[in-house]
């Protein structure tokens, strides 16, 4: 019945709170708190145990003992019930009762009669022979089921090992012809990356001999452009200032033509108005006469004056290329010959505009005579100023001394010869279909 409670440490059946202080005990005084605690159960259920059969008492070990501690109260009651058997039993005390117990068994032994003794020896070491030749023919059947599988399984492992071998070998030869194969390629790159090393170094130097001709011309050209630009604007100033003095002297010319014209209108209204006296008396007439002398005279002072005003202007040229030396008069009067070829220009192309939208207005109202003897007047003319520029142009260019100086001059004409055959192209064109 206590077999249990030793085993288990009181764990099996007692409550926690029991358990948790028997084994505080046991770790504190030792294996005697085992023993005297059974003493204390025992002692503490002494009269309800004397009550009991043996049936009985076993039962009250393992149902009632357990549930009568698990009240705190009763278990208090078993702690000073274990604490004054404890102070009683000692570790040396129950080593002295042992001792007493073997002594008491050897006399006991030798009181007995021999034979019964040795009977009593001779079944327990029959019983020990039985034991050890059952634990010995176990023995041999386990022996023999090892060896058994133990064969089987070095079978197995040798079939294993021939396979892992194969596999093993297979892998070599493998790993061998890689490296065979990884080296040849490594060489193989190795050398084309020297090639291309190589090929690189001379396209570099290539590129970089065409960066520096790259270089060198982009230079020159944009040395060739900025005294370009510099020639041209110098002769752009040199055709403003021609043409801001073209544009005076035009603006000159204009006021005497208004001014001389006014004068002949003057004139023209004083001989009209003397034409209606013709019955007058003859000092009118004589005063008539007078004043168609004077007007005549008048007539002649203008004339004159226009001749002045023309030559003055002939006489200013004509001063001017005295002072300057022979390019210069050439460059100038080319100059005056660019500026005059302009103006018809701007002209041809006023014409032009003018013909496109009366072109557009007759087709809109589709009069076919007057659209055709439209068409032909102006292509005729625009046709006129076509020869006349292409002249101009010809004229110009063989004039002596011109060179390199005067190639943007034909240039130019050139282009404004193109713009103008285009225009003519565009009308003739509109005409066809038309």
């Amino acid at each position: 019945y206590a077999s249990q409670w030793f085993l288990t440490l009181y764990t099996a059946k007692f409550p926690l709170f029991m358990v948790f202080h028997i084994l505080d005990l046991f770790l504190s005084e030792g294996m005697v708190v085992l023993f005297s605690m059974a003493l204390s159960l025992l002692k503490a259920s002494q009269r309800d145990l004397l009550a009991l059969d043996f049936e009985g008492v076993l039962k009250y070990f393992r149902v009632n003992l357990p549930k009568k501690h698990r009240n705190e109260h009763n278990f208090k009651e078993l702690l000073q019930i274990w604490m004054s058997l404890h102070s009683k039993i000692s570790e040396k005390k129950l080593k002295k009762l042992e001792k007493k117990y073997q002594l008491v068994k050897e006399a006991q032994a030798l009181r007995e009669e021999p034979s019964i003794r040795f009977e009593r020896e001779f079944k327990r070491l029959s019983q020990l022979i039985r034991r050890l030749e059952q634990e010995n023919d176990d023995l041999a059947s386990e022996y023999i089921e090892a060896k058994i599988s133990l064969s089987k399984q070095l079978e197995e492992l040798r079939d294993d090992y021939e396979i892992v071998k194969a596999e093993l070998l297979r892998y070599k030869t493998d790993y061998q012809n890689n490296l065979n194969e990884v080296s040849d390629t490594n060489k193989k790159l190795k050398i084309e990356l020297d090639q291309i090393k190589q090929l690189w170094r001379i396209d570099n130097q290539k590129f970089e001999d065409q960066i520096q001709q790259a270089n060198q011309l982009s230079l020159e050209q944009t040395q060739k452009h900025q005294s370009e630009m510099q020639r041209n604007t110098r002769i752009i100033q040199e055709y403003k200032q021609i043409c801001n003095s073209l544009s005076g002297k035009v603006e000159k010319w204009q006021n005497f033509k208004k001014k001389s014209k006014a004068k002949k209108l003057s004139a023209c209204q004083n001989d009209l108005d003397n034409s209606w006296q013709v019955n007058s008396s003859a000092t009118n007439l004589v005063s008539n006469g007078s004043n168609s002398s004077s007007s005549s005279a008048d007539y002649s002072e203008m004339e004159e004056s226009e001749t002045r005003f023309d030559l003055a202007d002939s006489s200013l040229v004509s001063a001017d290329n005295g002072q300057l030396t022979d390019q210069e008069l050439k460059i100038k009067n080319l100059e005056l010959e660019l500026a005059r070829v302009k103006l018809e220009l701007v002209d041809a192309q006023c014409k032009n505009q003018e013909f496109d939208h009366r072109l557009k207005t007759m087709v809109g109202s589709n009069p076919e005579s007057r659209h055709g003897s439209i068409t032909t007047k102006s292509l005729g003319s625009t046709t006129d100023n076509l020869e006349m520029m292409t002249a101009s142009t010809t004229s110009i260019n063989s004039l002596p001394g011109n060179g390199t100086n005067n190639s943007w001059l034909s240039k130019t004409l050139t282009q404004f010869k193109e713009a103008t055959s285009q225009v003519v192209q565009k009308a003739q064109k509109s005409k066809l279909n038309g």
